[in-house]
Order: structure tokens, then sequence, then C-alpha cells
């Protein structure tokens, strides 16, 4: 088996994986959450009124600020919902097996003998990953 061939068989584990198959649950429960739905269409619409009003070239400034606490409100109802909180974690987590995954990669390219010398390996950069 060539490494190109090796990395379709990782790329079809990770998606078996328990946290890759806990995001795809959160997403799919974040799209059909009608309140999150609302929230997200709320802070993209503040978001955007904030950007055209920095575009304009005598922008007022207490539009400004009243601009950016509502993109500041509406990203934090996004942020304190439960469906989206359960998103973040479960992303979170795949990042984090994706990250030493991509540590191993760059130890075994740069001959570095990633079994036994991770605090070397150039990949994560913070030492022991528990690899």
């Amino acid at each position: 088996m060539n490494l190109i061939q090796q990395a379709m068989e990782l790329g079809r584990a990770i998606r078996q994986d328990e946290r890759y198959l806990r995001l795809v649950a959160a997403k799919e429960k974040n799209d059909a959450d009608k309140q999150l739905q609302s929230a997200i269409g709320e802070f993209e619409s503040a978001r955007l009124r904030l950007e055209e009003e920095c575009a304009k070239d005598s922008g007022d400034n207490n539009l400004l600020s009243e601009l950016d606490r509502e993109v500041n409100e509406a990203y934090a109802a996004i942020m304190s919902n439960p469906s989206m909180r359960e998103y973040s974690e479960a992303k979170s987590e795949i990042s984090k097996i994706i990250s030493k995954i991509k540590a191993i990669i760059e130890c075994a390219a740069e001959g570095i003998n990633f079994e036994d010398a991770c605090e070397t390996c150039p990949g994560c950069g913070k030492g022991r990953c528990g690899l």
C-alpha cells in the first residue's frame, strides 16, 4: 500500500472515530436548532452593518459603538447556546487529535522517532504531547 492509500485509510478511520461522529451529530443538532440559527442570522446581520459603517469615510463613532455592541451581544448569544457549546467542544476534541496526527507525520518527515522523542518533534512545539 502506498502513502496516499494509507492516508485515505487514515481519513476513513477518522470518520469512524467517536470524536468525529460526535462532531457530525453536534453540527446536525446546530443546523436543526432554530433558536441558534436565528441568533447566527442576527449576528451576521449585525456584523455586516458594522462592516458597512466601518467602510464609510465619515463613520459615526456612536453608531459604530452601538453596532459593535450588537455584534458582541449576538456572538455571546450564539456561544451561550447549549447546541453551540456542544459543537465547540466536539470541534476542539477532533482538532486535538488531528493536531497529534499532523505532528506524527511531521516528525516522520523530519526523520524524528516520534514514538520515543516527542519533545524534539517540530510538530506541535509543546513537548510531550502524549502520543
